[in-house]
């Protein structure tokens, strides 16, 4: 079974609620935050782990100090001694994270304007072709909900950019990695608009998902440690 949590932020944290989540993640995490320039990255990258730690102790009945967290050669981050596996993304106002008994991979993008040319180029020709044919005020969210797919299953196979955007296909329609390319096809992908500017995607392995995303409160995360 997989389950799917988030965190929506609205505004900036206190100085206090920051140094609570400095308590609470790694050491590791500490330094890594601290080399960001902006105060919302920082607090994306506290988040995310606190996050998942509150749901390993919480849903999962893990002790904390059996929470030890390591990467493989291509950076995707596992959980060392646990057959439980994890992936976490940060988007915007969004910090998202999903956990369960298969490999997995979740992503989240603020949809926003950009120059889309040479990302565009990235997809595969179908998805192209596709994309071709919508009317321009479809075709924003669509590019956002495709790329939050694609994202996923790139995290979900864990190899990074040795895995090139161009090289397979996934149906946005039917959310199914489609079989021309030479890709483990037996995948279920999970998709929703966290809100009006948020495209959230999963990529697993198993086809038992909690639908549901459980919404965790700032507040929760930081008393759950008092």
């Amino acid at each position: 079974m997989i389950y799917q949590y988030s965190i929506k932020i609205n505004k900036f944290l206190s100085s206090n609620q920051i140094e609570k989540l400095m308590t609470i993640v790694s050491e590791k995490r500490c330094l890594k935050a601290n080399r960001f320039i902006h105060q919302k990255d920082r607090e994306r990258c506290l988040l995310a782990e606190a996050l998942v730690r509150y749901a390993l102790i919480k849903d999962y009945g893990m002790k904390e100090e059996k929470i030890l967290f390591n990467h493989s050669k291509h950076g995707k981050p596992f959980l060392m001694e646990s057959n439980l596996h994890f992936n976490i993304s940060h988007s915007g106002k969004w910090i998202v994270c999903a956990i369960g008994d298969s490999q997995l991979g979740v992503d989240v993008e603020l949809i926003r304007l950009l120059e889309y040319e040479d990302i565009y180029k990235s997809f595969s020709s179908t998805e192209r072709m596709h994309l071709d044919t919508l009317p321009p005020q479809d075709k924003q969210t669509s590019f956002f909900k495709l790329w939050t797919l694609k994202e996923s299953f790139v995290k979900f196979i864990g190899t990074g950019l040795k895995c090139p955007f161009d090289s397979f296909s996934i149906d946005i329609n039917s959310l199914e990695l489609l079989k021309e390319k030479q890709q483990d096809t037996n995948l279920s992908f999970f998709s929703k608009k966290l809100d009006a500017e948020h495209w959230y995607a999963l990529c697993c392995e198993s086809d038992i998902v909690s639908k549901k995303i459980k919404q965790i409160d700032l507040d929760e995360i930081l008393s759950f440690w008092q």
